[in-house]
C-alpha cells in the first residue's frame, strides 16, 4: 500500500469500528433486560411428596367446612442465584387419565391461579423467594367424606371422598373431583422468570383414614416431574408482563 494511500484506508477502518460500536450499544441498551435474564435468572423447581410436609392432615372450620381435609401442597424452590419476584403457580390443565384411551379433559374445569400456602386473605402471588429457599402452593385438598357438605352437597349413592382443587375460585362442591386417576399440569413463573411446565400424575383411590400414614399410602399416590412439552412464546411474554396466561 502506497504511503498516501494509509490514513484514507484507516480512517475507513475507524469509521467501520465506531459504527459496529455504536450499533452494539443500541442492542445492550434494547436487550439489557433480556440478556440478563438468560445469564442470571431463577430456577424455580416444584416437589410433591406424598408425606410430610407436602402432605399434611389438618382441621378446619371455614368457608362452611368442618372437619379434616388432607391437603396436597407443592414446595416451590428458587434453586437459583437471583430471587424470584412476584412468583405464581397456574394450574393449566386438568384431565382424567382412562384405563383405554387418551385422557380425557376434566368437565367444567377453569385454567386459573393455584392458592399460596397457609396466606391469610389467600393470595395467587407471593412477593418473592430466594435462592435455595421456598414456600409451599396448596394443589388439592381431600376432604373426609363424613361430612355433612358432602352428604347434603352430593347424590346419595355417590363417592364421598373428593378432591377439591385449591384454585383462585374455589369451585362448587358438585365440582369436587372423585376416585380416580389424574394427570395435571402447572406452569411455574415470576415477574423475573419465563414460565415452566410440570406434570403431576394423581390417583385418589377412594379410601379415607384418619391416620396419616395408612392414608400416604392407601389413599392416595402422587407423583411430579418437569413437562416434556415446553411453554409456548406467549406464555413467557404473559410472564414477563407480570400478566397470567388463560389457557
Amino acid at each position: 500500500m502506497e504511503p498516501g494511500n494509509v490514513a484514507p484506508w484507516f480512517g475507513n477502518v475507524a469509521q467501520w469500528v465506531g459504527a459496529g460500536v455504536t450499533f452494539l450499544a443500541v442492542v445492550v441498551a434494547l436487550f439489557k433486560e433480556d440478556i440478563l435474564r438468560k445469564l442470571r435468572h431463577p430456577k424455580l423447581t416444584v416437589r410433591l411428596e406424598a408425606g410430610h410436609p407436602d402432605c399434611v392432615r389438618e382441621l378446619l372450620n371455614e368457608e362452611g367446612w368442618h372437619g379434616s381435609r388432607y391437603f396436597l401442597r407443592l414446595w416451590i424452590k428458587n434453586e437459583g442465584k437471583v430471587r424470584a419476584d412476584q412468583v405464581e403457580v397456574f394450574l393449566s390443565e386438568a384431565s382424567e387419565v382412562r384405563e383405554v384411551g387418551p385422557p380425557v379433559a376434566v368437565p367444567q374445569f377453569t385454567p386459573m391461579n393455584l392458592r399460596w400456602s397457609k396466606s391469610n386473605p389467600p393470595t395467587i402471588y407471593v412477593g418473592g423467594i430466594s435462592p435455595h429457599m421456598g414456600r409451599h402452593c396448596d394443589l388439592g385438598a381431600i376432604s373426609d367424606p363424613t361430612r355433612q357438605l358432602l352428604l347434603k352437597s352430593l347424590p346419595e349413592q355417590s363417592e364421598k371422598i373428593r378432591l377439591s382443587l385449591q384454585l383462585e375460585f374455589r369451585p362448587p362442591v358438585p365440582q369436587w373431583l372423585v376416585p380416580g386417576k389424574y394427570k395435571f399440569k402447572i406452569l411455574v413463573a415470576a415477574s423475573n422468570c419465563e414460565p415452566v411446565a410440570w406434570d403431576v400424575d394423581f390417583h385418589l383411590t377412594g379410601k379415607w383414614s384418619d391416620d396419616e400414614k395408612d392414608m400416604f399410602v392407601n389413599g392416595f399416590l402422587v407423583g411430579v416431574r418437569k413437562s416434556e412439552k415446553k411453554v409456548g412464546w406467549w406464555a413467557a411474554r404473559f410472564s414477563r408482563r407480570g400478566r397470567r396466561p388463560t389457557a
